[in-house]
C-alpha cells in the first residue's frame, strides 16, 4: 500500500489494507504469516486519508461507500469516536466497477454489425473492454468521448452511461438505507457520506447517493488510491509512537567552554602542612600582642597622620575597651 500512494519514494514501513469485510480469521493469519507487516482494514485506511484533508465532520455518523471492481463495502463510522467503526462492514454486489465496465460493453456491441460469437470477434471484445474501461473514466469528466471500435470509432456520452448504471446505482442506494435501518440511525442523523474507490469518481454516483440521504457527499480526491494512502500513514505514525525519545547531547560552544576541575578534586594538595599558630586575646589593660608575617616583606608605605579629632576620640576610649586586631 505504501508503494501505490507514493511509488517514486522508497518506503520506511510496510502496510497492507485488506478489505473490511474479511473475517477475523483471515486478517489474523495475515498477520502471523507476515507480522512485519502492518495490517489495517480498508475502511479505517481510507476514512484516515480522507480525515486527513478539509472537508470531514467533526460529529455525527458518516457513511463510508467504497465502489471497489468487485462490488461496494458500505461501513458505518462515528466522526466523534475518532471515526470507529460501527458494527460489520457490508458488502453489496449489486454495483461495481466491473458492472459498470460490461453494462457499457454490451451497449457498444449491440451497436456493432460483427457477430461477437466470431473468432476474429472474441479478440476484438478484448481489446473493446479496455477501451470501454478507459471511456468510463474519461466521462467522469467528459459529457462524451470516443472509444476505437473495430472499424470505425464509437461515440459514447455520459447520458447513455447514466442510463445503463441507473439500476444497480439505485439497489446501492437501497443497500445503504438497509445497513442504516439495522442499526437504528435515520438518514436525517447522518453527517457525510465518504465515497472512494475507482467508481466513486462517477459523477451520478454522488449525485443519487446526495439525493437519497439528503447529506453532504465527500470524494477522496485520489479515490482509487484512497486506502493505501491511509494505511501508509496509519503505518507511519505507528512507527513514530514505538520509536524511543533520547535526549540529545548537549553541543560545546566557544560562549560556554567546558569547566575544568577543581584542584583539590582532582589531586591532592601539595602545600605543606603546619601547625595552626594559638593567639590569645588580650584581657583588661594587657598589651596587644605583636603580629607576625610569614611572607615577605613588603615595602613599607609612608604612615598618615591621624586627624586630631580620630585622636581625641581614642583618647576618650578607655583601653579595655580599644578594638583588637588579629
Amino acid at each position: 500500500a505504501t508503494r501505490h500512494a507514493a511509488p517514486r519514494r522508497r518506503p520506511d514501513v510496510t502496510a497492507v489494507a485488506v478489505p473490511a469485510h474479511w473475517s477475523a480469521g483471515a486478517v489474523a493469519a495475515l498477520r502471523a504469516q507476515a507480522p512485519h507487516l502492518h495490517v489495517v482494514s480498508d475502511a479505517t485506511a481510507a476514512l484516515t486519508a480522507v480525515a486527513a484533508g478539509p472537508g470531514l465532520p467533526s460529529r455525527g455518523v458518516v457513511v463510508l461507500c467504497d465502489v471497489g471492481a468487485s462490488g461496494t463495502s458500505i461501513t458505518l463510522a462515528d466522526a466523534g469516536d475518532d471515526l470507529a467503526v460501527i458494527g460489520q462492514t457490508v458488502r453489496c454486489d449489486e454495483f461495481s466497477g466491473d458492472l459498470v465496465d460490461q453494462a457499457l460493453l454490451r451497449h457498444v456491441v449491440d451497436g456493432l454489425d460483427a457477430d461477437p460469437a466470431g473468432t476474429s470477434a472474441v479478440a476484438s471484445l478484448i481489446d473493446l473492454r479496455a477501451a470501454c474501461r478507459a471511456a468510463k473514466e474519461r466521462l467522469s469528466a467528459a459529457t462524451a468521448t470516443a472509444l476505437a471500435g473495430p472499424h470505425t470509432p464509437i461515440r459514447v456520452t455520459r447520458a447513455e452511461l447514466q442510463s445503463l448504471i441507473a439500476g444497480p446505482l439505485d439497489r446501492l442506494v437501497v443497500a445503504v438505507l438497509d445497513v442504516l435501518h439495522r442499526h437504528r440511525i435515520a438518514p436525517a442523523a447522518l453527517a457525510a457520506v465518504v465515497t472512494v474507490g475507482g467508481g466513486a469518481r462517477i459523477p451520478l454516483v454522488t449525485q443519487r447517493l446526495s439525493e437519497a440521504l439528503r447529506c453532504p457527499v465527500i470524494t477522496a480526491p485520489q479515490a482509487q488510491a484512497a486506502a493505501a494512502i491511509g494505511a501508509e500513514l496509519i503505518a507511519v505514525r505507528a512507527v513514530a509512537f514505538e520509536a524511543p525519545t533520547e535526549l540529545a547531547p548537549a553541543a560545546a560552544t566557544m560562549l560556554a567552554p567546558a569547566a575544568t576541575p577543581l584542584a583539590w578534586s582532582a589531586e591532592e594538595c601539595s602545600m605543606p602542612t603546619t601547625s595552626a599558630t594559638k593567639f590569645a586575646l588580650p584581657r583588661g589593660d594587657a598589651a596587644r600582642p605583636e603580629v607576625h608575617f610569614g611572607h615577605e616583606t613588603a615595602a613599607e608605605e609612608p604612615r598618615r597622620r591621624r586627624s586630631p579629632m580620630w585622636l581625641a576620640g581614642a583618647r576618650a576610649w578607655p583601653r579595655s575597651r580599644w578594638p583588637v586586631w588579629c
